[in-house]
């Protein structure tokens, strides 16, 4: 018996509640046995960690969340990290209590929701997580404006979330006064929400910006120029009505010389289809954005245009 308890305890990250061990038959002096032999060492409140089971963050946060008598989540930084978030670690602990409960708990910052359902959550890593879209939302009501912005663009980026997964939490949890709703309002109306394509990097994110900033027109993201059977390729940014190609040159992606090689050959390509391409460095975007300004307040002029190569669907579609 306690074999197949510790073999369901390697499933959640080596441990067991004493609940799970009393309900599958095992006595309490036998779990005092198992405690006083340390084959089972106290993780937290009523929750065990077998031999020689690590202890790492998501199991410091699994077993807290297993201490707790309610229906509990990971939530806000902690459910950002374990979605893969950029910028975020499960510890310090945070968890979202369902209904009006009141806990503490010294280890853990504890949450409350009278608005959460069990559609609202995900199991991630054999934790009981916030979903993406929920997730989102608490992030809005606790982080800065420009944070809250980029963890929405990265979720929507890596195909996290849907756009209309933010519209649905935001009209069911927005009310006025409550903490992430103004935030999440701005960054939904800002993006137009359906048909918007976030930023794939920092780098892009600040460009874009910056375009707001000068007033200049919005531009088409991720683009792919050609047709089926001669596509040249997708590109950052498209400005449709000047064919103007610009392309952000982030190291991580166009560091390598064979990229570099790659790059050029699809310039060539998109100037002989009739396009023009300017390229844009972090250093451009970040450090001289005067430079940036009067580069493509030059070549917002839409030319003579040729015969069109341009699909109108963003790749990814």
């Amino acid at each position: 018996m306690v074999d197949s308890m510790e073999a369901v305890a390697r499933r959640q990250h080596g441990l067991i509640a004493r609940s799970q061990a009393i309900n599958s038959g095992l006595t309490p002096s036998a779990i005092r046995h198992l405690v006083t032999s340390h084959r089972w060492c106290p993780a937290a409140h009523g929750v065990y960690r077998i031999e020689g089971a690590p202890l790492t963050p998501r199991a410091e946060m699994l077993a807290l969340l297993m201490s707790i008598d309610a229906e509990v989540f990971a939530c806000r930084s902690s459910a950002a990290a374990l979605h893969g978030l950029p910028g975020f670690t499960v510890k310090p602990f945070h968890a979202l209590v369902a209904g009006d409960l009141h806990l503490r708990n010294t280890r853990i910052r504890i949450h409350r929701s009278s608005r959460f359902t069990p559609a609202n959550y995900v199991v991630i890593d054999s934790i009981p997580t916030t979903d993406i879209a929920r997730t989102l939302f608490d992030l809005a009501g606790c982080l800065p404006l420009g944070r809250a912005e980029r963890c929405v663009d990265a979720a929507l980026a890596r195909e996290l979330v849907k756009a209309d997964e933010l519209r649905g939490v935001f009209e069911r949890l927005a009310r006025r006064g409550r903490l992430g709703s103004a935030s999440m309002r701005i960054l939904l109306e800002d993006r137009g929400v359906i048909g918007y394509v976030a930023p794939e990097s920092e780098l892009e994110r600040r460009f874009i910006k910056l375009l707001k900033q000068l007033d200049f027109p919005t531009p088409e993201l991720q683009v792919s120029i050609g047709g089926a059977l001669n596509l040249i390729g997708r590109v950052d940014v498209f400005f449709r009505e000047a064919r103007l190609v610009v392309e952000l040159d982030g190291i991580e992606f166009h560091g390598e010389l064979a990229d570099r090689r790659d790059d050029a050959k699809r310039d060539t390509a998109l100037i002989a289809a009739g396009f023009r391409v300017v390229r844009f460095t972090w250093n451009d975007v970040v450090g001289h954005p005067r430079y940036v300004a009067d580069r493509l307040k030059g070549l917002l002029e839409p030319p003579k245009p040729p015969t069109s190569h341009v699909n109108h669907r963003t790749s990814g579609d």
